[in-house]
């Protein structure tokens, strides 16, 4: 029997806590964590980032994709309109949490 034929094996349950829940990663797997975070920003307690670079850096455009998202820090980026939006939920769900 081929192994793509095969059944898949069940996930085991480890019980965490997905309110407690983090993502990080390094280089490429860091602009994935941004994504990630961003995405599920609701649940996710942090993000960490190494050698990765911001959300929306690429501005679905190619060429910043390729170029300035690539080649070292953005300019042009409005990072503290990010972080008051982030700012802004984090203290959203303090204030609906009691």
């Amino acid at each position: 029997m081929s192994p793509l034929s095969a059944e898949p094996l069940a996930l085991r349950s480890y019980h965490a806590p997905i309110g407690e829940s983090s993502i990080s990663g390094i280089s490429s797997g860091a602009f994935m964590a941004v994504q990630f975070g961003a995405a599920w920003s609701s649940i996710v307690k942090g993000v960490g980032v190494v050698a990765g670079g911001p959300y929306w850096c690429a501005e679905a455009k190619m060429w910043r994709a390729t170029g300035p998202c690539m080649k070292g820090p953005a300019s042009g980026l409005n990072i503290t309109a990010f972080t008051t939006k982030a700012d802004a939920k984090r203290v959203s769900r303090q204030d609906r949490s009691g």
